[in-house]
């Protein structure tokens, strides 16, 4: 994991307010006409939600003791939050900034109504079930509202960049798995899924990529809709040569990558064009 020091992370959190940002007409999906009653502006933080939000419609919030926070995260989810820890200032300025340079703007102009329009941050893991079926997500799709994602491990002294990215693009897939959950599409990524192998054999980054599976995290591959998001994560940020040599050592990989990559094109969305930008990204890690 990349870890970046506060000063780092303070430095960077500048250029959030050094360019110049264009309005852009949002369409299908409106965030709350109501925003949280402690949202007011003077604080950075909320200044940079409150731009967001007039830029983009996107709202992101912050407060665990907001209403929303304590009624709706979980309202009908399995999601599992006993401690629910608000992010980080200098996290949630991160994020924000990379909401708009790193899922916003990857998206083509006729598909930006697919980016989700309330972003709840924790410094929290996100994770389910107990013991054998414990699920762990990089970022949680709400099956209440179709654009509300819970995000969590926004530390400010462990920020992982590649990991927020990943976070935004998991969401998004979970947007279009779900609109084309009766499309047969993900139906033929149900059964390569299952003619991969069981999660179980998954001992290994080797045994994980032998049985079909992009990670060797037990508890981010139990259920198909969870391996299915992972794909779409690895594959817009995984250094290219690597990827090229998995897929070509691996047909299972392969298989299930054609399957997640097919989806997104369905929708005019390449993952190979976003894993291109990601590679040449100030805010990639590797970069």
């Amino acid at each position: 994991m990349k870890v970046f020091n506060v000063i780092f992370i303070l430095l960077l959190i500048n250029v959030l307010y050094s360019c110049s940002k264009e309005k852009i007409q949002i369409d299908p999906y409106q965030a709350p006409e109501l925003l949280p009653d402690n949202l007011v502006p003077g604080d950075q933080m909320n200044d940079a939600i409150l731009t967001l939000y007039d830029d983009l419609g996107i709202v992101v919030y912050t407060d665990t003791e907001d209403p929303r926070f304590r009624k709706d995260l979980v309202s009908d989810e399995t999601l599992q939050l006993p401690e629910r820890l608000p992010a980080d200032t200098s996290a949630v300025l991160f994020y924000i900034k990379m909401i708009r340079d790193e899922l916003y703007s990857v998206l083509p102009d006729d598909k930006k109504y697919l980016a989700p329009r309330n972003f709840y941050v924790l410094k929290s893991p996100l994770v389910s079930g107990t013991g054998y079926y414990k699920y762990k997500y990089k970022s949680y799709l709400w099956s209440n509202s179709f654009a509300d994602v819970t995000v969590g491990s926004l530390d400010e002294s462990q920020l992982d960049t590649t990991l927020l990215k990943e976070s935004l693009i998991y969401a998004l897939s979970s947007v279009l798995r779900g609109q084309k959950y009766n499309s047969g599409i993900f139906g033929q990524f149900q059964t390569a899924a299952d003619d991969a192998g069981y999660y179980w054999s998954v001992t290994s980054d080797e045994a994980a990529y032998s049985n079909g599976f992009i990670t060797s995290d037990q508890g981010a591959i139990l259920s198909d809709q969870q391996d299915f998001d992972s794909y779409a994560a690895w594959a817009a940020t995984v250094n290219p040569n690597t990827r090229d040599s998995i897929l070509t050592l691996y047909p299972g990989i392969a298989t299930k990558y054609s399957l997640v990559s097919a989806v997104f094109r369905s929708e005019g969305i390449s993952l190979e064009q976003i894993n291109e930008k990601w590679q040449d990204s100030p805010l990639n890690p590797n970069h």
